[in-house]
C-alpha cells in the first residue's frame, strides 16, 4: 500500500512538469523566447534534483548521528540554501519579465515606458543570465553535496 501511494504521489509531478515542458516548447516555438530555454533547464535540474531529494536526506540523517557541531554547519548550509533559492527566483522572475516586456514592447508600440524599456535591454544579457541561473541552481544542492563528502570521520556510513 505504502509503495503505491508513493508512486502515486510522484503522478502530479510528472503531470505538472510535462505540462510546463509543453507549453515551454509550444511557446518558444511559436515566439522567439530565447529565455525559455534557460527557465526550462532550470526547472529540468530542479525537478531531477527533487525527485532524489528524499534519498539524499536519508543519507544526512545517516551523516547526522555522531558528529559534533553539525548544527550549525546545517544552519549555515540551510540558510545559504536560502539565500540561493532566493536568487534563483529572482533571476527567473527577471527573465520572464523582460520577455514579457520585450512582447508589450514589440506588439504595442503606442505603450512606451522606462522601465519596460530597462527590461527589454535585459533581454539582451539572457545568455549570461541563463548561465548565472544554471550555476546558482547547481550551487544548490552542491553545498550539501559537500558537506556529506567532508563528514566527521567517526560517522560510517557506508560498511
Amino acid at each position: 500500500m505504502f509503495q503505491t501511494l508513493t508512486v502515486l504521489s510522484y503522478v502530479p509531478q510528472f503531470a505538472r512538469w510535462g505540462l510546463i515542458l509543453v507549453v515551454c516548447i509550444l511557446l518558444y516555438r511559436h515566439f522567439s523566447l530565447p529565455s525559455l530555454p534557460w527557465i526550462a533547464a532550470q526547472y529540468a535540474i530542479t525537478f531531477i534534483f527533487g525527485l532524489f531529494a528524499g534519498q539524499f536526506f536519508d543519507f544526512l540523517r545517516a551523516f547526522v548521528r555522531g558528529t559534533a557541531h553539525l548544527s550549525v554547519t546545517l544552519s549555515y548550509i540551510g540558510v545559504g540554501s536560502i539565500l540561493l533559492a532566493g536568487l534563483i527566483k529572482l533571476l527567473t522572475t527577471l527573465l520572464i519579465l523582460s520577455e514579457i516586456a520585450y512582447f508589450i514592447y514589440t506588439h504595442c508600440p503606442d505603450v512606451q515606458s522606462k522601465p519596460l524599456s530597462r527590461l527589454v535591454l535585459v533581454r539582451t544579457h539572457v545568455t549570461s543570465l541563463g548561465l548565472m541561473l544554471i550555476a546558482l541552481t547547481l550551487v544548490k544542492p552542491a553545498a550539501w553535496l559537500v558537506l556529506s563528502i567532508f563528514r566527521h570521520p567517526n560517522t560510517a556510513i557506508y560498511p
